[in-house]
């Protein structure tokens, strides 16, 4: 009966410590991943809502997202990063929030869209091309294709630094909701015509 009262105070011991060292809900887990599963709303909402040109845009980061099969916080990041928090010119005249080039000046200036849930739902399916179809599903993978240390057009060499501001950001928004871990199915298909960032 003595054995069997240890192994019991062990066990719960260990699920008490594992249960008091547990994250809050708004912390971030390793990895920049959302420690609940999903988006935390709270973090999400005030982060977009402070974001320039992104206020209010919340649900249709979400709704791309969901349209293309990312994480809307990946796709949310990835845009406060290449935007100054939604406040560029780029975004603020030309409504592209994804620094997505335009292949007829030779990728020497960013494309322009007609209005920016326009420039959103290009970017969200630049992002689905890479993620889903190409199998760059972390971060580290599609930063060293989306922007590239040493490209031409980054003379600043600002590329260095965009894996760590875009996981800085999604810890931010909350924390990534998707791809914590490689999950690419093999039902994939290409949405729309493959955009090829690099034409």
């Amino acid at each position: 009966m003595l054995p069997v009262f240890f192994v019991l105070f062990f066990i719960f011991a260990i699920a008490g410590a594992s249960m008091m060292s547990g994250e809050n809900e708004g912390e971030v887990s390793a990895g920049g991943c959302s420690p609940i599963g999903g988006i935390n709303q709270e973090k999400w909402s005030n982060g977009i809502e402070n974001a320039g040109v992104f206020k209010g845009k919340q649900n249709t980061f979400i709704l791309v997202a969901r349209k293309y099969g990312i994480d809307p916080v990946l796709f949310a990041a990835i845009a406060m990063n290449e935007t100054a928090w939604g406040k560029s010119r780029a975004v603020t005249e030309k409504n592209n929030p994804g620094g997505l080039m335009d292949p007829a000046t030779g990728m020497a200036t960013v494309r322009v869209y007609a209005s920016l849930d326009e420039g959103l739902d290009a970017m969200g399916q630049t992002l689905h091309n890479r993620i889903i179809v190409d199998g760059l599903n972390t971060v580290e993978k599609l930063g060293n294709v989306y922007a590239p240390v040493g490209a031409a057009n980054d003379p600043s060499n600002l590329n260095s630094n965009w894996i760590p501001t875009v996981y800085s950001i999604a810890e931010k928004l909350g924390g990534l909701t998707m791809n914590c871990a490689a999950e690419v199915g093999s039902d994939v298909k290409i949405v729309g015509d493959k955009m090829n960032y690099f034409d």
